[in-house]
């Protein structure tokens, strides 16, 4: 008897923990619908560790983003073993553009706990961002979730440094507005300023050669 309660108590406290994680990755997908605008990837390590960190085999997920970076939907695409999971880019493609998808932020997990990326990690996600770009569907992030901890292969150079719409216009805007206040203050000054540019010119052309 004692045994068989033991055994209830086990299967119970199993479930639970299940029933745990599943709220928590419920309140943190709630968390980042109401934030709206994903502008820096590392907001979702949250939840897409809450996703898939405890796993005991590999998954290889997608957060699928709008053009204003808002989540579509999140979605594991791929299962694999204790040590490898094999990634198609013609399905990430078919559905990013079935979903109207501009940019993904890419998750896997690594069950052995280390979270480092691997050679062959950083393979597929440069092919995968070489795929998606013929769509002009943008990758922002890669990220390895292992235990608690999840690394970036953007931090690492494995992915261009994400920019959100927003922060490139401001950089735009910023350069056209020095443009515009160096005109009056050169003309002011009385000088010419195609002499100059010209001159700059020939200067690169040198170093150049």
């Amino acid at each position: 008897m004692k045994r068989a309660n033991d055994t209830k108590a086990q299967y119970q406290l199993a479930m639970d923990e299940e029933g745990i994680l599943l709220a928590a990755q419920g309140i943190l997908e709630q968390r980042l619908h109401r934030q709206g605008a994903i502008t820096d990837p590392s907001t979702a390590t949250a939840y897409l560790k809450a996703r898939c960190s405890h796993l005991a085999h590999e998954v290889f997920g997608v957060m699928f983003l709008d053009t204003r970076h808002q989540i579509l939907a999140t979605e594991h695409l791929f299962q694999g073993t204790i040590d490898g999971c094999e990634v198609h880019a013609r399905i990430v493609a078919k559905r990013a553009l079935e979903l109207n998808a501009a940019a993904l932020i890419l998750f896997h997990n690594h069950p052995s706990g280390n979270p480092e990326p691997s050679a062959a990690d950083r393979a597929i996600t440069a092919r995968l961002k070489e795929a998606l770009g013929l769509f002009d569907v943008r990758i922002l992030d890669h990220f390895v979730c292992a235990g608690t901890q999840a690394v970036s292969l953007a931090a690492g150079g494995g992915v261009a440094p994400p920019l959100s719409g927003a922060g490139c216009a401001t950089r735009v805007l910023r350069s056209a507005t020095r443009a515009r206040c160096r005109a009056p203050r050169l003309e002011a000054a009385g000088v010419d300023r195609r002499a100059m540019f010209r001159k700059k010119y020939r200067q690169r052309r040198r170093f150049h050669r």
